[in-house]
């Protein structure tokens, strides 16, 4: 009888260790992902820093420009495009090639 007792004690005490150590191990994964997502978001948080303080009005009024060229080619070779101005920002324009979309149905259709 006491040896049964002892097995169970023994038996016990071997399952809390294996749970304290299943414990411990899921610990430190859940700290390595928490020290990868924030060493992530600290690269990411910096690269936005360095783009953003790149960024002047000049470079902006440069980007508006090209893309505004983007769309007077688009417009020679598509009259059909449509175009929406959004007010401000350093590219306001938008288009939607109307012709290409009628393209596409129509290759998806056959």
């Amino acid at each position: 009888m006491k040896y049964e007792v002892l097995r169970a004690k023994q038996e016990a005490e071997k399952k809390a260790a294996l749970a304290r150590g299943q414990a411990e191990a899921k610990k430190i994964q859940a700290q390595g992902e928490a020290d990868r997502i924030r060493i992530e978001a600290d690269a990411q948080a910096k690269a936005n820093k360095l783009i953003s303080d790149s960024l002047t009005p000049e470079l902006l009024q440069l980007r508006q420009i090209e893309v505004q060229g983007q769309f007077n080619e688009a417009l020679k070779t598509n009259k059909d495009a449509k175009i929406f101005l959004t007010p401000g920002g350093a590219v306001p324009n938008i288009w939607i090639d109307t012709k290409e979309k009628t393209k596409q149905r129509v290759s998806t259709q056959q």
